[in-house]
C-alpha cells in the first residue's frame, strides 16, 4: 500500500506509513467538495499553516516533509485541514489528508494522530502527478489513536490497536459514492494491533488481526483477457499475525545482509506469519466460485547458522470455475446447463530451504524438502485431460529431500547474486553456486505418485575440497510406467509421438527388475566421467 510511507526509520517507512493511513482522511482534486465527502481539499493552496513539531520530527526521519493550510484548536487537539506530505526526493507524488488531529501526551516525547471528523474517517487521496494518477482512501480506527514515542534520537516506536479498523482505497465513486462497480479495496479488521520499534541496530515489526474481512471489487473498465473485467474477490480469514525482527544488523545500512562482523557477533534477521481459516468467494456476473485454505505459515531466518526459509499450507480446496468453466465447456461439449465441479484439493504443500550462509571451517545445515500431499483434481477437472477416463485418477503425491552438511567457501547472499547474474548474461549458474561451496555430503531420497505410477529416488551427493564436480549417486526405481504411457497416448492433450518417445527413452534407459518394476542407476564422478546401469556413458 503506497499511503503507508509516514512513520519509521527509512527502510520501514512503507510499513509506518501504512500505519498513517490507519487513522488518516480522504482527499479531492483543487477546492474539490464532492458532495461532503472531502471539505478541506485542495492542491492549489498555500501550505502554511504551523506543524507541531513532534510531528514534524517523526516524519523527517524517515525523509518526509508535512504541511497544511489551516490549523485550528479542538480543545487540546491541534486539527491541521489540508495536509500534504511529500517525499522530496519524488516530489510528484503526493497523500493529501483532508483533516487530521495530533494530541500530544508528552511534549517532544509521545503525541499521536486522531481522527476529528463527526464519522470518525480519516480521508485523503494519493496523487502522481507524473502519470496523473489518483487513488482515494478513507480509514476508521474506530476511535483509536495512532501513536508516536520518540524518548531519544536513536529509538522510535510506533503502535496502534483497534478493537475495530475499516480501511477503504480505490476510486471516489468506490470509497465515498457507494457504486457496487467502481474500484475498489476494502478491509475490516477485528482486534487490529501494529507496532513499529526501532533503535540502533534493532528493528521489531508485527501486525495482526482477529476475523479479517477483505473485499476487492476491479475497475470496470480493466478488460482481462477479453472476458470483461476481473472478478470480484471477497476473502475472509479467521486469524493473521506477521512479525520481523532484526537484532543486530544496521538497518540504515544498505548492504547490511553483508555485515559479517555483526553476523559473527549472533545479528540475525527473523520473519514470521501465519493465517487460518481463510475462504475466498470469486464473482463474475451471476457465476461464484468459493475456495477455501486451513492454514498457511511462512517462516525465514537469516543468520550466522544458516538461511532458512519455510512455506506450509494445509487444507486447500480451491474452486477454478471461472477460470476453467470456458476450457471445460469447449474441452467436453458440455451443453447441459449443469454447473460442473471444477475443484482442486490439496492436503498440503511444503517448501524448506536450509542453506549455508558463513564460510568458513565448520560444516552447517544443507537440506531442502518439497511436498505436495494428496493433490486431487475433481472429476469435472479430469474430464478436461481425459475424457475417455483411461487414466487412473489417484491423488498427486511428491516428495524431494535433500539432508546433509556443506563447508561455505562464499557468503550466500553472494553466491546467490553471481548466480542470478550468471543466469542473465547467459552463463553458467550451477558453476557460481558450486563455487561457494568448499565441501558438501547431502543424502537424496524422493518419491512420486500419480495416474498409476510410481516413482521412487534414493542417492547421494558429495564434493571435497578441490573438486570441480560432486559425486552423485543415484537409484530411480520405477512401477507401472508403462502402463501410464499407454493410458495417456489415448487422451488429447499428449501426442502419440511423444508417448512413444517417452517409452523409447524408458527402454533405453533403465534395466528391468525382477519384479517388474524398471529401475536406472546413475554415478557421476568428479572427473567429469559417468556411470549409467553400469555402463560409461
Amino acid at each position: 500500500m503506497r499511503d503507508n510511507a509516514i512513520v519509521t526509520p527509512a527502510p520501514y517507512s512503507t510499513a509506518l506509513t501504512w500505519a498513517i493511513l490507519l487513522s488518516a482522511p480522504a482527499v479531492a482534486g483543487a477546492g474539490e467538495d464532492r458532495d461532503g465527502a472531502l471539505d478541506h481539499i485542495d492542491t492549489d493552496a498555500a501550505f502554511e499553516a504551523e506543524i507541531p513539531a513532534h510531528l514534524e520530527d517523526v516524519l523527517g526521519r524517515v525523509g518526509l516533509e508535512v504541511g497544511a493550510e489551516s490549523r485550528r484548536m479542538d480543545g487540546d487537539v491541534v486539527v491541521l485541514e489540508n495536509v500534504v506530505v511529500t517525499d522530496p526526493i519524488d516530489p510528484d507524488e503526493r497523500l493529501l489528508i483532508d483533516e487530521i488531529g495530533i494530541v500530544s501526551h508528552e511534549e517532544g516525547i509521545h503525541s499521536s494522530l486522531v481522527a476529528t471528523r463527526p464519522d470518525g474517517d480519516v480521508r485523503g487521496k494519493f496523487i502522481n502527478l507524473a502519470p496523473s494518477e489518483e487513488d482515494y482512501f478513507s480509514v476508521n480506527a474506530d476511535g483509536a489513536e495512532l501513536n508516536f514515542l520518540t524518548e531519544d534520537d536513536d529509538h522510535f516506536e510506533t503502535f496502534l490497536a483497534a478493537d475495530e479498523l475499516r480501511f477503504n482505497s480505490g476510486s471516489y465513486e468506490g470509497v465515498f459514492g457507494g457504486a457496487e462497480e467502481a474500484l475498489l479495496y476494502a478491509a475490516l479488521f477485528s482486534d487490529f494491533s501494529f507496532s513499529v520499534e526501532t533503535a540502533p541496530r534493532n528493528v521489531d515489526v508485527s501486525i495482526g488481526a482477529d476475523d479479517t474481512r477483505i473485499d476487492a471489487t476491479p475497475d470496470p473498465q480493466e478488460v482481462v483477457s477479453g472476458q470483461g473485467a476481473g472478478p470480484s474477490v471477497t476473502m475472509d480469514i479467521g486469524e493473521f499475525r506477521i512479525a520481523v525482527r532484526n537484532q543486530g544488523l544496521d538497518h540504515q545500512d544498505t548492504d547490511m545482509l553483508f555485515d559479517l562482523e555483526a553476523l559473527e557477533d549472533g545479528a540475525s534477521i527473523e520473519v514470521s506469519g501465519h493465517a487460518t481459516d481463510i475462504m475466498t468467494e470469486e464473482r463474475r456476473g451471476d457465476a461464484v466460485a468459493l475456495s477455501s485454505l486451513d492454514s498457511i505459515a511462512a517462516e525465514a531466518f537469516y543468520g550466522k547458522e544458516e538461511l532458512s526459509l519455510e512455506l506450509d499450507t494445509r487444507g486447500l480446496d480451491a474452486d477454478g470455475s471461472l477460470a476453467l468453466g470456458f476450457l471445460h465447456a469447449m474441452m467436453t461439449g458440455a451443453q447441459d446447463g449443469g454447473t460442473p465441479d471444477l475443484s482442486l484439493s490439496a492436503e498440503r504443500k511444503l517448501l524448506a530451504l536450509h542453506l549455508p550462509v558463513f564460510p568458513g571451517a565448520k560444516a552447517q545445515e544443507l537440506g531442502m524438502d518439497l511436498l505436495l500431499a494428496q493433490v486431487s483434481p475433481s472429476e469435472d477437472v479430469w474430464s478436461i485431460v481425459d475424457p475417455g477416463e483411461a487414466l487412473d485418477h489417484e491423488p498427486l503425491d511428491l516428495a524431494l529431500t535433500l539432508d546433509g552438511q556443506a563447508v561455505a567457501a562464499q557468503h550466500i547472499v553472494s553466491a546467490a547474486a553471481g548466480a542470478v547474474a550468471a543466469g542473465f548474461m547467459g552463463g553458467h549458474p550451477e558453476e557460481q553456486l558450486l563455487n561457494a561451496v568448499e565441501s558438501l555430503e547431502v543424502g537424496i531420497e524422493g518419491y512420486m505418485q500419480a495416474i498409476g505410477a510410481r516413482a521412487t529416488l534414493d542417492g547421494s551427493m558429495n564434493l571435497e575440497a578441490g573438486d570441480q564436480l560432486p559425486d552423485l549417486i543415484s537409484t530411480v526405481t520405477m512401477s507401472g510406467v508403462e502402463d501410464a504411457l499407454s493410458n495417456l497416448a489415448t487422451t488429447p492433450l499428449v501426442g502419440e509421438d511423444d508417448v512413444m518417445g517417452a517409452a523409447m527413452a524408458l527402454e533405453m534407459f533403465t534395466m528391468p527388475a525382477d519384479d517388474g518394476d524398471r529401475v536406472m542407476e546413475f554415478e557421476g564422478r568428479s572427473d567429469g566421467s559417468a556411470l549409467l546401469n553400469g555402463s560409461p556413458m
